[in-house]
């Protein structure tokens, strides 16, 4: 007589999936990886260094895609997506699909100082944040209420997917059927 335990053990999800599950699986992970590259491949490295020619590329897709402050910090424009410095949220982002959905977008990171970075980033929005300042002689810490812009990463990458790779995403799975 088996065990809940020893059923567990021998129980195989993919081995009972219809074809049609299958196949559905299979088109969500390639829109899941298709968006991620699109998303990891929009994110401008702003640091990145290398010879003359690539940086007068990267020169060239920064000033198309932002603009720079005072001070020299590059900043993407409000609606395009999000430079990268340091490349945190351009190396965590992942995806991950089962056989209704598949979720597609950066890790929490532990650590960060704000937990709502990635969110305010990505959808804009209002956040307390302290800067270090100098009065009077001595270091200071100033509470100041920050307005970002949305750089919507991820919704551009999965829109782009929505216009040009699901169409043939599923003529492909329809066709694989036939």
């Amino acid at each position: 007589m088996n065990t809940i335990a020893e059923f567990k053990a021998i129980w195989n999800a993919e081995a009972i999936m219809t074809p049609a599950e299958k196949m559905r699986v299979t088109l969500l992970k390639e829109a899941g990886a298709y968006t991620r590259s699109t998303a990891k491949n929009s994110m401008i490295d702003v640091n990145a260094r290398g010879d003359a020619k690539r940086q007068a590329r990267l020169d060239k897709k920064i000033s198309r895609a932002g603009f720079i402050l005072s001070g020299g910090k590059q900043v993407s424009k409000p609606g395009a997506a999000a430079f990268s410095r340091i490349g945190y949220v351009k190396k965590f982002i992942f995806f991950d699909a089962d056989k209704d959905s598949v979720v597609i977008g950066p890790a929490k990171l532990q650590g960060v100082k704000s937990e709502k970075a990635v969110e305010i980033l990505e959808h804009g929005g209002i956040e307390q944040i302290t800067i270090t300042s100098w009065i009077k002689g001595k270091k200071t810490q100033v509470p100041v209420t920050a307005n970002y812009k949305a750089r919507p990463t991820m919704g551009l990458a999965f829109r782009k997917m929505i216009d040009k790779k699901l169409p043939k995403l599923i003529e492909g799975g329809i066709m694989r059927e036939v």
